[in-house]
């Protein structure tokens, strides 16, 4: 088993979606079944996805590998990608606000200690 943590893509943003309370689990459901898998699809990756259900927000961070301008140029094309199209059509409802913000990670990674024999205890 490994401990080395998984390496994040180069380039990370953080979106994040207001929407109603009534419209949230119909958003999040599509997002998850529909949207997720088109952008993996594209070279994306998501490393995480929370809901706040008390402001009925979505807030993920999206990846690409690169720095923010092939970030940028990435996205630009999965905006026209045709899988992306269709899955903007079955987008149930449109959230009342998002951002988007390329952030940076500042807490350095988890280290496990190496442990030696149990002669070392």
């Amino acid at each position: 088993m490994s401990t080395t943590p998984p390496q994040a893509p180069a380039t990370l943003q953080l979106r994040r979606y207001q929407l109603t309370p009534d419209t949230l689990d119909s958003f999040v459901r599509w997002w998850q079944k529909d949207l997720v898998p088109v952008r993996r699809a594209y070279g994306f990756d998501i490393p995480f996805a929370y809901v706040a259900r008390d402001t009925a927000e979505l807030i993920w961070v999206v990846g690409h590998p690169g720095d923010e301008a092939a970030f940028t140029e990435a996205e630009r094309k999965y905006n026209a990608w045709p899988d992306r199209v269709a899955s903007m059509a079955r987008q149930p409802v449109a959230p009342v606000s998002g951002t988007a913000a390329f952030v940076r990670d500042v807490v350095p990674p988890a280290t496990v200690p190496v442990r030696g024999t149990d002669a070392d205890l």
